[in-house]
């Protein structure tokens, strides 16, 4: 059995200094093939709209595995990961995909999260431009106007009250949000919560308390190291360094600072965070999503 140290503890022990979420990373300055310096917004890459190959070519030698959260820098770390250690060394689990326990025991595994009212924000900008299955469930239930933005930052008081409307429409109030369902999907070791990609209104209380139950349960530090979006490029360069300590393989430093270098990307467009959430929709993410307030060390609703 590997050993195991909280993700934080374990990067400190190899001379790693990790941030807190709350310290933040608004921009990275960067370069690119064809300009000197873009502004990088790594959550940009998020649910590619072709599959993503799985690469599992050689089980039996040490692996990383990555669990795919969606919304939470996924598609960047699956790119910057696979790059870096190659295909042979990578494992991804898909979106809506869960990292068994032994998979916990016998591989490195990384995972991704964001604070959840960014998340939801993000979502919610992601299936205005007519992204993702998500905007399926709201079409379902006959309010696909709450996708029908009128300014171009989607925030304008009009499109905020769209995103609040939105908040209510996918919400059971008392029950886990649809962040932390994805969560429970990825990381809560129960089979009958896979695939859970819609959000709670879609699922009966049955499922939404084996949900909760297996949030109870999770604990952090049974994945070997935490990728917050908030500090994406330092912690996922701090996990790198965990896995070429824990398992004896190397990582090209040289491939992962090119292809940091190649990417330029573009996010999806939304306002500041803060300006989409009133008193009581504050309120509705942190009772719904209070587990990841309270194990991912969010404070606050929105990054500060």
């Amino acid at each position: 059995k590997k050993p195991r140290l909280p993700w934080r503890e374990a990067a400190l022990a190899i001379g790693l200094s990790c941030v807190t979420p709350a310290e933040g990373l608004s921009s990275l300055s960067w370069r690119s093939d064809d300009r000197s310096a873009q502004l990088f917004d790594p959550l940009a890459w998020e649910e590619p709209s072709a599959p993503v190959q799985i690469f599992m070519e050689n089980p039996n030698s040490p692996q990383l595995i990555y669990d795919h959260m969606p919304k939470a820098g996924g598609t960047f770390l699956v790119n910057i990961l696979r790059a870096s250690i190659g295909r042979r060394s990578f494992f991804l689990h898909r979106e809506f995909e869960g990292i068994s326990e032994q998979q916990e025991e016998d591989f490195f595994t990384i995972g991704s999260i964001r604070n959840p009212c960014d998340y939801y924000v993000s979502l919610w900008a992601y299936g205005a431009e007519g992204n993702g299955r998500f905007p399926q469930s709201i079409n379902k239930l006959g309010h696909s106007e709450v996708y029908h933005t009128k300014s171009m930052a989607k925030d304008s008081k009009e499109d905020v009250q769209k995103f609040r409307k939105w908040m209510q429409l996918i919400s059971k109030d008392g029950m886990p949000g649809t962040m932390s369902l994805r969560v429970a999907t990825s990381y809560g070791r129960d089979p009958a919560l896979e695939g859970l990609w819609g959000p709670p209104t879609e699922y009966n209380s049955s499922i939404l308390e084996l949900a909760r139950h297996a949030l109870d349960n999770f604990q952090p530090e049974s994945i070997d190291c935490w990728v917050h979006s908030e500090q994406l490029v330092p912690e996922v360069t701090a996990c790198l360094k965990m896995y070429e300590k824990n398992t004896g393989k190397r990582v090209d430093w040289q491939i992962f600072q090119e292809t940091l270098d190649k990417g330029i990307v573009k996010s999806s467009v939304h306002g500041k965070c803060r300006d989409y959430f009133d008193d009581a929709t504050a309120a509705l993410v942190r009772r719904n999503d209070k587990m990841m307030f309270e194990k991912f060390g969010y404070d606050t609703c929105c990054k500060p």
